[in-house]
């Protein structure tokens, strides 16, 4: 217990913590704690300045999950969720692949499909949004009643409503997983109250558990969460009168109205069958929602600080205070989860925030503040507004921009737009990414499904054909023959070891028709295709980086190639917006020319579409130079330099810029920097040498 009783004047405490007189310190100071690590009594009613804090910080939760749409798997779960509801059932056989279609088929998600399709069809783009805040903000809200029920008291915990979110909104695109977070959120609540002395509302996880069965492959996770609480209730490390025994038959039930689904037990193996089975294949094995999350996203998604700070709280809490089996059996496998599976990262965000509030407290709560800080709206104001720092100024740093809309150039739009006005169809293959868009234009027609949908659908053999064909030529001409593949359509945005775009440009059966920074289209020379092929296939302008660089090593010499190169170059700008890339080979081709002016201006352009194409600062620079403005060139290669910290060549020009600016020791040291990064580099050793003996060194 917390100083009750203390003398007026006492210590005051910041930020929740520990105030020694008067009504507002009465009011923030935490009651008698329960006897149980978990529990604590029940909160009294917050101040009016606590209730304005805590809207603030859910404003700033919902600030952070304002983000683009730009995950491609959007447009399958609206169209099937625009299927389910006008076919007045749930399809249980294949109907969004052609090589598979009518087999048998397991949709684990279709609840969650069936309540996205309103709210788009109702609302469009808002409808979208509107629903993933409301999703969200409740699942945060329940988050936070959870905390205040366990014990959290003092204002400054409430921050970590903020900081939590930082890291969840990574995942919170408009995916079956927002929905589950609100649905872990009300089970941690139920059972949190439950284990502090509460009301007893355990009953309310059987329909809880049917939601989540119906709506995510992830429902076991909720038997889990079930189960170490009734394994501490069993033990007794809960408060006496919580009835032990009754979360058994909970949980039995809750398993039992899981298989009332459309798929029955098929759709409750499909989460072991993928430890068993599924996670050897090479398709998933490359899939980056279930890969191990590289450190930078760790640390930049702030998930390494979550970890690490309720690892520290959480040891400080067990030293003072006992430990929390519950808190334990949550935060270790979860936290090796969201290490391990990319995918995890936002329900271990979402499960740490009550725990890693309570333990924070603790901390907050023992320490000594200084006087000014005691005013209870004082301290408010400084939560708030730390919150609203936290939300502002964080995403600027790392993870998606805070915006509203679709990231269109995520989506294989335009080529789709071909597609359509074309007439192209017939057997398909598609990177999987692409699927889900491709139905969202085209299904039911099935001259236009994809080969491959978002949630790899297929046999075993056409999963690994499909993954052979990106890195082994004599896999995709197996593929292709096999299957009669009649067009294809390919993601631009290449990964490692995918050489797709590059075996199709040298599969002499097939052409280029359509490409863009996004997609590329190719169609069969032969057969019902070919007048296509005739009307539209590119000569020169390849899809994939192998021939590309072919050509960029020979058009200097070559100048009807390079007329050649340029007037299909164009052709793609006028084909669709997305054409940074473009307008960016464009640049260098003018820059052979000697056009500087239509240089800068091509560059320009690249710079708006996609500010991250390599090389852009460099090339601006080198315009500088030509243009006669030494200045405007030091500035783009600082700003290359910050990009290619480790790029000698770049600090070789920045040195030369500075040279033509007069500025003879920054000169130097841009030489000398680049001689650290490469030794051998004979041009900075060379001016380095020619700018020692200017200055008769």
């Amino acid at each position: 217990m917390r100083g009750s009783g203390a003398a007026a004047g006492g210590r005051a405490a910041a930020l929740g913590g520990r105030r020694r007189a008067g009504p507002a310190a009465r009011r923030d100071r935490e009651p008698a704690r329960a006897s149980i690590p978990g529990g604590a009594a029940p909160a009294s009613p917050p101040s009016a300045a606590a209730i304005a804090a805590i809207v603030v910080l859910l404003g700033c939760v919902t600030w952070t999950m304002t983000v683009p749409i730009y995950d491609a798997d959007v447009w399958q779960h609206l169209l099937v969720g625009k299927v389910i509801w006008r076919l007045h059932r749930v399809p249980t056989t294949q109907l969004w692949t052609w090589p598979t279609y009518g087999a048998p088929d397991v949709n684990s998600s279709w609840g969650f499909r069936a309540i996205v399709w309103p709210a788009w069809a109702l609302g469009g783009l808002w409808g979208l949004y509107t629903l993933r805040w409301a999703l969200t903000i409740t699942a945060f809200a329940f988050m936070w009643k959870t905390a205040r029920r366990i014990g959290t008291r003092g204002l400054g915990a409430s921050v970590m409503l903020v900081v939590c979110a930082l890291t969840y909104r990574q995942r919170a695109q408009i995916r079956p997983e927002i929905l589950v977070g609100l649905l872990i959120a009300l089970e941690v609540w139920i059972l949190e109250t439950r284990r502090s002395g509460g009301p007893d509302r355990s009953i309310w996880l059987i329909p809880l558990a049917w939601t989540w069965a119906n709506c995510h492959i992830s429902y076991h996770f909720g038997l889990y969460v079930i189960g170490i609480h009734w394994l501490a209730s069993t033990v007794g490390v809960s408060r006496r009168g919580t009835a032990p025994g009754r979360l058994i038959y909970v949980a039995l039930a809750a398993v039992a109205v899981s298989f009332i689904n459309p798929f029955g037990w098929r759709a409750l193996a499909q989460p072991f069958d993928f430890f068993l089975h599924g996670r050897t294949e090479p398709i998933f094995r490359t899939n980056a929602e279930l890969l191990r999350a590289p450190w930078s996203l760790v640390w930049h998604s702030g998930l390494g600080i979550l970890i690490a700070a309720w690892a520290v709280l959480a040891a400080r809490r067990v030293r003072h205070r006992g430990w929390d089996f519950v808190e334990l059996a949550i935060m270790i496998p979860f936290a090796w989860l969201a290490l391990s599976v990319n995918r995890f990262l936002g329900y271990f965000a979402l499960l740490s925030l009550p725990y890693l509030a309570r333990d924070l407290d603790d901390w907050v709560s023992s320490r000594d503040w200084p006087r000014w800080t005691a005013p209870h709206s004082l301290r408010a104001a400084m939560v708030a507004a730390l919150g609203v720092a936290l939300a502002v100024l964080i995403p600027r740093q790392s993870g998606p921009a805070v915006g509203i809309g679709f990231q269109w150039q995520a989506f294989p739009v335009r080529a789709c737009d071909f597609i359509e006005v074309h007439g192209i169809r017939g057997r398909a293959f598609n990177h999987l990414n692409l699927g889900g868009y491709l139905l969202w234009r085209f299904w039911p027609d099935r001259g236009r499904l994809p080969f491959m949908d978002i949630h790899q659908a297929g046999t075993r053999m056409e999963r690994d054909l499909y993954m052979a064909s990106f890195n082994d030529r004599r896999a995709w001409n197996t593929l292709r023959d096999h299957y009669g593949i009649e067009w294809v359509l390919l993601w631009r945005k290449r990964a490692v070891r995918d050489h797709l775009l590059d075996h199709l440009d040298a599969d002499t059966t097939f052409a280029l028709v359509f490409v863009d920074d996004v997609a590329a289209v190719y169609v069969r020379r032969q057969g019902r295709l070919g007048a296509i092929a005739d009307s539209f296939a590119y000569r020169v302008l390849p899809g994939g980086q192998e021939r590309f660089a072919a050509i960029g090593a020979t058009v200097q010499d070559d100048s009807v190639l390079r007329a050649d190169f340029a007037a299909e170059l164009r052709r793609e700008v006028d084909a669709s917006p997305y054409n940074a890339y473009a307008h960016s080979a464009l640049a260098n081709l003018d820059m052979i020319d000697f056009r500087w002016a239509e240089a800068r201006a091509d560059l320009a352009r690249a710079a708006a579409g996609d500010p991250s194409i390599p090389w852009l600062h460099e090339r601006m620079a080198v315009i500088a130079l030509r243009e006669g403005r030494p200045a405007d060139a030091v500035r783009f290669l600082e700003d290359e330099h910050r990009v290619e910290p480790r790029d000698a060549g770049v600090l070789v020009k920045l040195g030369g810029a500075y040279r033509v600016l007069g500025q003879w020791d920054r000169a130097q040291r841009a030489y000398r920097r680049a001689l650290e990064l490469d030794p051998g580099d004979p041009q900075a050793r060379a001016e380095l040498g020619a700018l020692d003996s200017l200055r008769g060194r």
